[in-house]
């Protein structure tokens, strides 16, 4: 299978298999954005062949949509770093110095170059427009870290689940 599914896609699916409405009422009424993810097992289960999915905001700065992978801005760990052979002699991890400045924008075709080798923004113009528009506009509705009024409130719920992330934005 080589359809897209994101990790958000998980939960939306979790709740259709339970029979479970993914809405969530409290966080729209908080003015947060819906929940993310889509019901991926009809494409799981085979009922369809091509996935709901079509695009996935990779980060505020990169957007996959088909087969196309728009960045703009410096990418930390996103440029091809080369075979990383590690041994005694080598402490350094290779994506460390893996970074790419996207200015405007680089373009890849993740289908054809999955490890992402080639900018074809300069071939493929009006790609990197639309794809670009598109990144503006779903910018939007991205939770920012800066949610609350106290910034800390983001470490702290960090810190508080043992190093993940968790709930940091009390609805009550």
């Amino acid at each position: 299978m080589e359809e897209m599914i994101s990790v958000a896609d998980w939960y939306t699916t979790f709740c259709g298999l339970a029979g479970v409405d993914p809405t969530d009422e409290r966080a729209a009424a908080a003015g947060l954005p819906p929940v993310d993810g889509l019901d991926m097992w009809p494409l799981l289960s085979g009922d369809v062949t091509d996935s709901p999915r079509t695009e996935f905001l990779v980060s505020a700065t990169a957007l996959i949509q088909g087969k196309w992978k728009v960045m703009v801005g410096k990418q930390e760990g996103a440029g091809w770093a080369g075979p990383h052979y590690p041994n005694i002699s080598t402490v350094e991890h290779a994506v460390a110095d893996a970074s790419i400045t996207c200015e405007p924008a680089c373009l890849f075709d993740v289908t054809s170059d999955p490890t992402e080798h080639q900018d074809v923004a300069k071939e493929h113009p009006e790609v990197v427009q639309a794809l670009v528009a598109r990144l503006d506009e779903l910018k939007t509705a991205i939770v920012t870290k800066d949610m609350t009024t106290d910034p800390q409130c983001r470490e702290a719920a960090f810190a508080r689940y043992g190093g993940w992330y968790g709930p940091w934005l009390e609805l009550d």
